[in-house]
Parts: C-alpha cells; structure tokens; sequence
C-alpha cells in the first residue's frame, strides 16, 4: 500500500537519474530512505589598489538619474567607454508603486539553461580595440564560447572537486522527504563511509556507480573501486542485525557484450570482459567494470548467504527530477537534440521508462521468491523505426529521415527478455510514448529544450 510507513532503506548515488526517482517513489510507498552523495559609503578599494591608479586614476560620483554629473568626468577626455547601466535581474515590475520580484537560486539557474560567456579580460580589451580600429562601426557581439547547464554542471564537478555544487535539493523538495529522507555522504573509494547510511536499513538499494564513459580513467583503477566499495557495502549488510535484502543495479552492458547476436537474450548470458577489451567499443571500461562488479556482488552474496537480486535494466529513458540531463535521456533524445554523432549506438535499442525501473526495484525488495537476476527491458526499436516514430509525434523538430540511417541498419544486436521478471508477476506501466513525452517535456521545463 502507498503511503503506509515500511521502515528504513538505503539508496545509494541519491542525486543520479535512477536513484533520484527511486528515491522519490519509495517515499510514495512509505520508506524512509537514507541516501548517500558524495562529498555553502561604497567598497572601492579594489579599484583604488590597481596598478598605476595613483597616479593615472581618477574618480567621480556620477548618477544615470542625473546626467549631468557625468559632465566633469567626461571632460578633457578623447574617448567614452558607457559601461554603466541599472542593473535589475529582479524584474522590477513598472508600476506607479514599483514592487520588486524575489530570484532564488533556481531561478537564476534557468537563466544559465544555455550561456554564451566570454572572459572580462577580452571583453576589455575589445573596447580598448573598437577604440583606437579606425573603421569601427555600428555593433559587435563579443561572445567566446557557448555552454549548456548540464555541461556546466559537469565541467564544474570536474575540474573544481573541492566545491559542492548544489545536485541533492532535489531530493529534499520531494514530497514527504522532510519527515523520511536522510541524506548521508559517503564515497565508493571509502566503503566504510556507508555505514551510518546503512544502520537499521532492512534494505538496500545499491545504485551508486562510477560513471566514466569517456574512460578519463584506466579501466583498471574503475573496476577496483567499483567492487571494492560494492563488497565493503555488502559486507556491512552482512553484519547487519536488520537487513533483509540488498537489490543491486547492474546494466544491460553486463549480458550483452559476447561476440553473439540472439533473439532472446536472458540472465544466463554474461558480457564477455575479453571481448570487450579487443572491441573497445564506446565506454568499454564502464562495461568491464560494471559486469565484473556484479559477479562479484553475485558470488559474495552466494559465498556468505547475503539475500542479494540484480536489475539489469536497458536504456533507461522518461521524465528526471535530477538538475543534468541523463545520459541515456541525452542519447535518447539524440534526434531531438539534433546530435547525428549518437545515431551510431541507436542502431537497435531496448528501453524502459525510469518509473518501471524504481518500481521493478522496489517489487524485487518486497517479493519473498526474488532470486539471482532480472533483465528490464519494456521496448525494443529500430533506428529506421524510432525516426519514423519520432517524426510523426513531435513533427515540430527536424528529425533525421530513415533513409539518411540506412548506415546503420545493417548492424545487428540481440534482443533482451523481461520474461523472468514478467513471470514474477511484474507489469510495465508504460511504453514509448510515456517515455519520450515525458522525457521531452521535462527538458522543456528545466530550459534544455
């Protein structure tokens, strides 16, 4: 029953696509979650203390509300740089009595949606240049790169690890999260640092994982951390005097990689680490690392008598509540978004909207036969097919036609099969069209579409 108060979980990753909704769903059901992420007169001194001020430096009081105090400034000089403007990013409303708008943080990340930026410095000296070029004329735009938020929020995570930059309010905005969420930091290198996390929990969600498509780091130095935070957190469930069942969330990259093109591919079939390693395919050492850490998960659980089940979900697509846009939304969407370079791994793909991965996650908890692995996959396309889809239910963006994808169709993959969970009992909600319109509609809201 939804609602109805089933004790204390864990979820760990809280701020990633999967876990986020997770989190928010078994909310819905009545857990109460502990999550885990990983590690808050005028001043003119700056001016008076430049170099050469002293000297070459001069300064007016001067107010737009009266132009005429710009008149002794002005003077004597050869050329104007009008730099000054009222700055109003509060949308003073213009009425007879003016009321002003309050901007929250939030509010002022929608701006950045997608920012053209460019650094003072050249900002600078093109003013200083548009002085002295003899031909200036008119208007010049000076912008030096363009960003997305989502690649914002990664570029700062990445090359400024010593800030926290806001991911988790997300989470604390959830409906009943003040009464039944916990947040606890806690980092897959330090396994130990899940303990309190874990403390009284009678389950665990595993979901955190390392993230490196773009294999930044050796595959080795992955897969090490991923199985070793994996089997500190499985080993602090074994001590446990309250833990029931852990459900870890594993890939379809771990069953799909063997060099073998079936119809129906179930949980016996394992991604082959060699084969993979020859490929190289795209983010190889995400597959290495994730297929050897389920089989390590799998045979400690097994070799201790831990109660351990594995979701093996397929390309997971649908609405997010997290700040970035998922990978495999963002691939996804690679039609939409205009991105021809991801059409090469949308040759065929299953998929499954995000909702039925956290509720398959939260059947697989509470039902007493669960054992072993579970694929979820609720739909399988074609790339020639998805363009066809795509055309006809959002025509107002310009979708790649099937026969520019002819290149394409001529790849094979296998087919995943859900039959193992459907025999559980298991029902997916929804289908392609939950999926992309959810998806879609939550990228318009957050100002990435």
């Amino acid at each position: 029953m939804e609602g109805e108060e089933k004790g204390t979980v864990c979820v760990t990753g809280g701020t990633g696509f999967v876990a986020s909704w997770l989190i928010m769903r078994l909310l819905e059901h009545g857990y109460s979650v502990n999550t885990t992420i990983r590690d808050s007169k005028k001043y003119i001194s700056y001016i008076t203390n430049l170099p050469g001020a002293s000297e070459r430096l001069k300064i007016f009081n001067a107010d737009l509300d009266k132009p005429d105090s710009f008149t002794a400034p002005i003077e004597g000089c050869i050329g104007v740089f009008h730099v000054a403007h009222i700055i109003d990013f509060e949308e003073t409303e213009p009425e007879e009595t003016k009321t002003k708008r309050a901007i929250n943080d939030k509010d002022q990340i929608k701006l950045l949606s997608k920012t053209d930026m460019v650094h003072i410095d050249d900002v600078a000296s093109a003013h200083h240049f548009l002085l002295e070029y003899p031909k200036a004329e008119g208007r010049y735009i000076c912008s030096a790169v363009s960003i997305t938020l989502d690649e914002m929020s990664e570029f700062l995570s990445a090359r400024y690890p010593e800030y926290h930059i806001p991911a988790a309010d997300f989470l604390t905005n959830l409906p009943g999260a003040a009464e039944r969420l916990k947040i606890f930091n806690a980092d897959l290198g330090r396994p130990d640092s899940f303990d309190a996390a874990l403390e009284g929990c009678t389950g665990v969600f595993h979901v955190a994982h390392v993230i490196d498509f773009e294999d930044k780091e050796p595959e080795e130095v992955q897969t090490k951390r991923a199985i070793s935070g994996t089997l500190g957190i499985l080993r602090a469930c074994l001590n446990s005097k309250t833990m029931k069942r852990v459900v870890y969330t594993s890939s379809a990259s771990t069953v799909a990689f063997n060099g073998w093109v079936l119809d129906n591919v179930d949980e016996s079939s394992w991604t082959d680490v060699e084969f993979v390693r020859s490929l190289k395919p795209f983010a190889a050492s995400y597959i290495i690392s994730k297929t050897l850490t389920e089989q390590a998960a799998l045979e400690f659980a097994e070799k201790h008598g831990l109660d351990l089940v594995t979701v093996i979900p397929t390309f997971i697509n649908g609405p997010f509540i997290c700040p970035r846009v998922p990978g495999s939304v963002r691939i996804s969407l690679a039609m939409i978004f205009g991105d021809q370079d991801q059409n090469k791994h949308m040759s065929r793909v299953d998929m499954v909207h995000v909702h039925d991965v956290a509720s398959a996650h939260i059947f697989l908890l509470e039902y007493p036969n669960a054992k072993g692995r579970y694929i979820c996959s609720a739909v399988g396309i074609t790339i020639d097919k998805m363009s066809e889809f795509l055309s006809v239910r959002y025509p107002e963006y310009h979708i790649t036609t099937a026969d520019t994808l002819k290149e394409f169709e001529s790849q094979k993959y296998s087919t995943l099969s859900s039959k193992k969970l459907l025999d559980t009992g298991f029902k997916y909600k929804y289908g392609l069209e939950e999926m992309y319109d959810g998806a879609i509609q939550c990228c318009k809201e957050k100002g990435f579409l």
